[in-house]
Parts: structure tokens; sequence; C-alpha cells
């Protein structure tokens, strides 16, 4: 099931509906849906690290600061390449200071590794490091996107890390099997959540949810026709 689920094949296997579950990862360009309304977790896209013309850029992904009293609220940083990403983390913590001041349940920083910025572990650690020390004590810190640690880098961050939201699908397709991916998850030493991608045939993973660092569910939602 594991490895089948993956496959748009599969016939009368369930899939991710977002209705069923509270906890909900609203990535750059998702809309805004009706499931939301229920969420007691939300994960909002806001600023993206992206590197043009050899220089580091920092650029806004929602116009507006959001109004979440409702639900525990996690601001997204995108990062694209690791380039100079450190050199924009102080601009990251004004703009996730301005959403604690306006009233949000804000929880802390959610990283998302994208693009070129998933390949490597070391980069990634070293980056997460900088995050940390920059950000306020009572903000967290939640990542997905975590490239394969096999030289124990990401490992070595401890209780650096709040939570994983582990992804077992790529940006564009599935790059792993969910096994893989969680065997790899529990390989760390943080909590971690699972993230199903909206309309998905869902995997089984029973076996996942009797795991002592396994926190629950994360949608990610996507536009749906």
């Amino acid at each position: 099931m594991l490895l089948n689920a993956c496959s748009p094949s599969v016939r009368g296997a369930p899939r991710v509906i977002a209705s069923a579950y509270d906890s909900f990862y609203v990535g750059s360009g998702a809309r805004m849906q009706g499931a939301l309304r229920q969420a007691k977790t939300i994960y909002l896209a806001a600023l993206a690290i992206d590197t043009w013309a050899g220089q580091s850029m920092l650029a806004a992904e929602r116009q507006s600061v959001p109004e979440v009293t409702r639900a525990a609220l996690w601001m997204g940083l995108r990062v694209a390449r690791l380039d100079r990403a450190a050199d924009k983390l102080q601009q990251v913590v004004r703009t996730l200071n301005h959403w604690q001041t306006s009233g949000n349940q804000l929880v802390g920083l959610c990283v998302e590794f994208a693009g070129a910025a998933r390949e490597n572990a070391a980069a990634q650690a070293g980056f997460l490091r900088a995050v940390r020390q920059a950000l306020p004590r009572d903000m967290k810190l939640s990542v997905t996107g975590l490239a394969v640690d096999t030289d124990g880098q990401l490992a070595a961050l401890g209780n650096s890390i709040d939570e994983n939201v582990v992804r077992y699908f790529g940006d564009d397709a599935p790059a792993l099997s969910p096994d893989a991916y969680l065997s790899v998850a529990t390989a760390l030493p943080f909590r971690f959540r699972v993230g199903l991608r909206q309309g998905d045939l869902l995997p089984d993973l029973s076996a996942t949810r009797s795991h002592p660092q396994f926190d629950g569910h994360t949608v990610f939602l996507v536009n749906t026709r």
C-alpha cells in the first residue's frame, strides 16, 4: 500500500480529503478553502528567499498580515536557494514580530526548503542554526523539505528544531515512497508531522501513528478545479 499510494492508477484507494483534518499548510498560490474554518493549526506562506543575479533576495508571498485568532499559526518561509540566505533573517524576524503584534495566535516560523535548497543537508543544518539564533526565544521552529541526513548534520541540531513536517511528495511529483521518507524522519531526534497533499491517494501510515515522536498530519492545500 505504501508503494502503491504513489501511483495514480490505484483504483478504490481513499484520497486525502481536507475536511477530514484540522492542520493545513497554505503554500504560495494556494487559495483559502472552507476546510480552514475547522483548523486547529495553520501554516501560512508569507516570505520567500531566492537568488537572482547572484544576490540573495527576500520576497513577500502574501500582501497583507493575516488575522488568525482561532487556530495556532505558523508563518511560512520558503527557501529556494541557501546562498547567503541567512543575510535576510533579520527582515524575516521583523515580519514575524509584526504578525505576532497584529493579534495572531502565532506559534513560530516554518522553514520550507524547496528547489535547490532541498539537496544539501549540511547547508540546511547551517541555515537552521542561524534561524534558531535569530528567532525570539518564545518562537518555535518548524521545518519541511529536509534533505536525507546521511552525515548526521541535521540530527546534530537536537532540540533546536521543534518539529519536522515530513513530505513524502516532491514539489511536482513523488520523489520517494512514503515509507522511505518516514524511515528518515524517525531517525531524526525531532517530533514530526506527516504532510499529505490534498487529493492524493492516502498512504497507509498506520504504523506511524504509534511512534512516540508523531504529532499528527498536516494537509498541504492545492487549488481544486
